[in-house]
Formats: C-alpha cells, sequence, structure tokens
C-alpha cells in the first residue's frame, strides 16, 4: 500500500518551512557520514576510483535503515522489474550491506524472514517440504516474474525464470549466514535467520533426485547462465545447494528443529538431523574426476574442473572454495556466468 497522500504533503511542506539551505545541509551532513563508512579508492586509477563511488552511491540510496525493506533489482535508477526483489539482493549487495551498514543488512534480512511464510506455502503447494523463495519476489512474497516478454524484435517468448532458476532459494540462506558472519554473531543464526537456512535446506532435501549409486542430482533448472535452461546438475545451483544443507545440518545439530512442522523424509532426516550425507564427496553430483559437469539436451558439457589441491575443500565447502585453483583452460566458455558467480561467492 502506498503512503497516504496526506502524509506526502505535509512532509513537503515541513521541508518547505526548513528552506533549501537548511535542507542541503541536512543532506551534506549524511552523505558525510556515509561515504566515512563506506568510501572506496582506487590508488592511481581516478576513473575507476569514480565509477565505483558511483555504484556504492546508488547502492547506500536505495535502501532502508529499519524495519523490513527488500533491495529492488533496479533501486531508485529506473522503473525496471518493478521495484521487486531478486536473489541479486543476497548475492550481490548484502554482503555490502553487511560490511558497510548493519542496519540496512537488517532490514533486507527482515524482508526474507517476513516473508517465509509465502516461501512456505509454495513449497507445499508444489507438494514439497521446507520453503522456496521466489525468483521475482512482490510485496507479500509471492512470486511475480511474468510469464511472457517481448523481445526487442516484437517477438512474444516465455519467461521461464520464476520456474527454473530455483538457486534463490539457496541464495536466501547465503544472505542470512553473510549477516550473522559480519556481525560475527553466530547467535543470530538461532533465531529467525537461522529458519530460513533450515526450511531452505528442507526444500531442496524434498527436490533432490537419488540415484542407484547413493547420489543426488537436481535436474531441470536455470543457473545463472541464463541461455541455457532445464540444466541437469547445473554447478552453481548444485554448489549452493550442497552449502545450504551443509550449513542446516550444522544449525540442526546446534539449535534443534527451528519448528520445521511434518514428518521429515528419509532424505531430509539424513541432512538435516545427522548432516552425513552433506559431508559426503558424493552427496550433489558433480561430475567424474573432479570435473563439475553440466546436462542439458542429453548432452554433457564439461564445466570446469578443480586441481588435485583444491578438491577437497571446494567439494565440501562453496566459502572454502579458491578461484585461483581452477585450471581455467579446461572449461566451456559458454558457461562463464556460472564460473563467475561460483568464483565470487
Amino acid at each position: 500500500r502506498m503512503p497516504p497522500v496526506g502524509a506526502a504533503v505535509r512532509a513537503l511542506g515541513a521541508a518547505r518551512q526548513q528552506g533549501p539551505a537548511r535542507l542541503l545541509e541536512e543532506q551534506r551532513a549524511a552523505w558525510a557520514r556515509r561515504w566515512a563508512d563506506r568510501d572506496v579508492e582506487v590508488v592511481g586509477d581516478v576513473d575507476a576510483t569514480r565509477a565505483l563511488r558511483l555504484a556504492v552511491f546508488h547502492l547506500t540510496q536505495s535502501v532502508r535503515r529499519a524495519g523490513s525493506a527488500g533491495v529492488a533489482a533496479r533501486g531508485l535508477t529506473g522503473p525496471a522489474y518493478a521495484g521487486h526483489v531478486f536473489w541479486d539482493m543476497e548475492a550481490f549487495v548484502l554482503p555490502f550491506l553487511a560490511a558497510t551498514d548493519p542496519g540496512a543488512a537488517a532490514a533486507a534480512l527482515a524482508y526474507r524472514v517476513d516473508r517465509l511464510s509465502a516461501a512456505r506455502a509454495r513449497a507445499a503447494a508444489e507438494g514439497r517440504a521446507g520453503a522456496r523463495f521466489p525468483w521475482e519476489s512482490g510485496r507479500d512474497g509471492t512470486d511475480v516474474t511474468p510469464r511472457t516478454g517481448v523481445t526487442l524484435h516484437g517477438d512474444l517468448v516465455a519467461i521461464r525464470t520464476g520456474d527454473l532458476e530455483e538457486h534463490v532459494t539457496a541464495d536466501v540462506a547465503w544472505g542470512a549466514w553473510q549477516v550473522a558472519a559480519w556481525r560475527g554473531d553466530p547467535t543470530l543464526l538461532a533465531g529467525p535467520a537461522g529458519a530460513l537456512v533450515v526450511e531452505t535446506a528442507r526444500w531442496w532435501a524434498s527436490r533432490l533426485r537419488w540415484d542407484a549409486e547413493g547420489r543426488a542430482h537436481i535436474d531441470g533448472v536455470t543457473g545463472p547462465d541464463e541461455y541455457h535452461e532445464g540444466v541437469d546438475d547445473n554447478a552453481f545451483t548444485n554448489l549452493m545447494v550442497r552449502w545450504n544443507l551443509e550449513r542446516a545440518a550444522e544449525l540442526v545439530d546446534a539449535h534443534g528443529t527451528f519448528g520445521t512442522s511434518g514428518t521429515a523424509s528419509t532424505a531430509e532426516a539424513e541432512v538435516l538431523f545427522s548432516g552425513q550425507p552433506a559431508n559426503n564427496q558424493n552427496y550433489v553430483y558433480f561430475g567424474q574426476c573432479g570435473w563439475v559437469q553440466e546436462i542439458w539436451g542429453g548432452v554433457v558439457r564439461k564445466y570446469f574442473r578443480f586441481s588435485d589441491s583444491a578438491t577437497t575443500g571446494a567439494y565440501k565447502h562453496v566459502l572454502a572454495f579458491d578461484p585461483s585453483k581452477i585450471d581455467y583452460g579446461l572449461f566451456d566458455t559458454s558457461l562463464f556466468a556460472g564460473i563467475v558467480c561460483v568464483a565470487d561467492n
């Protein structure tokens, strides 16, 4: 619901009473405080410094520092995406806020916590456990991804991200973990923030397909590379899911079940209450001989592989991932978007 017109008129009247000089003085003082916490300088490169400061400015002006407030994909720079919230908030914006603006980070985290019930309802409607967060989140936390779009040439095309780009559910958990890590306060994850991690893991546990060799697969998704849809075992998604399951197992061991309802399946029970499969190298499939693979159209595409010295850490824990140990001469360049996201996260 938009603020009442009367409130806006009263605020405008108060601003007029203060006058332009006073308002400018307040604005400069407020921004001076903000820049003191987050200024960036690339020594010797004026252009890079200016570009980074512009990005910081846009991020800073696009957030609230109290209550529950998501960060829209375009911020305040334009009407595209209608103010809706995507995975960008957790993957790219929230780490910056957690490091520089605790109030804004808390408000962004509260946005997801307040919409956990909607995510649970969606999971239940799809016959699964836990919570599935929407690709494109509106005011009430339901998925508002459009079903079709029009190209620059006037062609009507299907938009499938709302159905297939499921990694957002793990990204929400990752964002909550980032806020707790930057605060240096693990008790934050004993409450509603921890429920985001556990309930999203319950979704994945019920989403996995198990093969005859005891390995789990995630079929039919779209990763950060949105030009390849319906991929089986998308590398970025699998890495994030493994991370989500491992962290949930840790939280359940430490704090209990977070009030989850219903009877857990065998897979859920193993993942969330013992944590053993999440520590097994074969738990979420990554291909043979260290290759991370993706499959679409029945064709196996080699994504990249870790050097021997990186295999254990990278397989076990995405946050231990060391991009310097990737053999970049061995990957399919059409999947570079996923590699960048894995390396950044």
